[in-house]
């Protein structure tokens, strides 16, 4: 029985903050029979998982493509605001017209698409001093030339359900939560 696994978007597995208006799909097929191929796809995305566990694709649904391309498939359906969660899955035929059953769903949201969304004020330092800079867990260093550590302090009063940070940076940045570093990437923004 053919299976699909390996969900991406964008070649990643569930991005968040995705920068692109027509995201691109790509999967990997598997059977326990040889020489099976993918002859024709089928994507359904919906805004919310529940829906597109329901049938209710209302982003997208591509119908059956004759296609045996498992690759960067390009989003078609209703325009993706800025920030919206997305779910998404696929099923596919192979060279008998065998169809699949619907891939586990997948998941991407879109980041922020147009500048004037863009609400946050800018933050700088004045990078023509020596600055004291440190990671959280250090004592301070002089350096030169300067590495500026922004801070924002705020506090939160409501119960988070979930949370974003979106950044815009020229060069590098990590993001530190609580003396915490917030991910495992390493040199971002990824150009």
């Amino acid at each position: 029985m053919i299976t699909v696994k390996n969900l991406r978007t964008e070649y990643l597995d569930n991005p968040l903050a995705i920068d692109t208006y027509s995201p691109r799909f790509s999967w990997q097929i598997a059977d326990s029979e040889r020489a099976t191929y993918q002859s024709a796809y089928q994507i359904q995305v919906a805004k919310s998982l529940a829906d597109l566990q329901s049938d209710i694709p209302e982003l997208w649904d591509s119908g059956k493509v004759f296609s045996p391309q498992p690759l960067n498939i390009a989003y078609a359906g209703e325009p993706l605001p800025s920030q919206l969660p997305c779910y998404w899955r696929v099923r596919v035929w192979d060279q008998e017209d065998r169809v699949s059953d619907y891939s586990l769903p997948a998941s991407f949201e879109i980041g922020i698409l147009y500048p004037e969304q863009w609400q946050g004020k800018w933050i700088a330092a004045n990078i023509e001093q020596k600055l004291e800079v440190r990671h959280p867990s250090q004592a301070p260093l002089r350096l030169n030339p300067p590495v500026p550590m922004l801070q924002h302090k705020f506090q939160i009063k409501k119960p988070v359900h979930y949370a974003r940070a979106y950044i815009a940076a020229l060069g590098y940045c990590e993001l530190y939560l609580n003396d915490h570093k917030v991910g495992d990437r390493v040199l971002e923004p990824a150009y």
